[in-house]
């Protein structure tokens, strides 16, 4: 039997068998796990600390972003949010506190779950989804790169509104994200694009990246949606 069905028997329903005579048992001996593609999950954490001494021109929201250089392939020397594939046995929480220590030694912080990223081309290596993840520290950290990690550093955050239109129930906005290091000569940048939809209740956004220099993959929206939600 398949490790993740040994204790199965709070998914039994009401005992009965199905069309083919199996029981949930019987079933699963037989159930193959490969039978349709399944993605990769990553969880990457956007860690946010207060800065004291703020210089509106570099930080207008009084934050500064832990970020990572990247060591490997793809995005190579670009800078990222900690953070990496979940393991088979792992909660994506415990996944995501795990990358965090393993890359920067930051750890016992807690988290709190943002917002599922699954556009279908945002990795090269494959279909991967990833849950992102937000711990916001009062204190200050020390931190060390580690692992997959080439080095890390606390940047400035500056978000800009930089223009706003309305095309009947959307709204959309364009924001600009600068991450700055002044003693490391780091300089980041991304342009983002949110469009809000609204339906009754409902509440649908997208994100799409238009500028995006020195931040891998499609980070900027991640901080951003994380910056915003703070």
């Amino acid at each position: 039997m398949l490790k993740f069905s040994e204790n199965y028997e709070e998914f039994l329903g009401d005992g009965s068998v199905d069309d083919n005579g199996k029981t949930l048992e019987e079933f699963l001996k037989g159930y193959d796990p490969y039978k349709y593609k399944t993605p990769a999950v990553t969880a990457d954490i956007v860690v946010l600390k207060e800065k004291n001494d703020v210089d509106f021109e570099l930080n207008n929201t009084g934050l500064q972003l832990l970020l990572i250089k990247r060591r490997n392939h793809p995005c190579i020397n670009q800078w990222a949010l900690p953070g990496g594939f979940a393991e088979m046995d792992e909660t994506l929480e415990y996944s995501a506190k795990r990358e965090l220590e393993e890359e920067t030694t930051v750890k016992g912080v807690p988290m709190q779950q943002l917002k599922t990223w699954g556009d279908p081309d945002r990795d090269p290596r494959g279909r991967v989804i990833t849950v992102s993840y937000l711990a916001y520290l009062e204190e200050d950290v020390d931190v060390e790169a580690s692992d997959d990690a080439k080095d890390a550093k606390w940047l400035d955050v500056k978000l800009q509104l930089i223009s706003t239109r309305r095309l009947g129930h959307k709204v959309i906005k364009q924001y600009e994200l600068l991450l700055n290091n002044v003693e490391s000569e780091i300089s980041l940048k991304g342009v983002v694009e949110v469009e809000e939809r609204r339906v009754g209740r409902i509440v649908e956004m997208s994100y799409d990246i238009i500028q995006c220099e020195g931040i891998a993959f499609d980070h900027a929206k991640i901080i951003i949606d994380a910056v915003l939600s703070c």
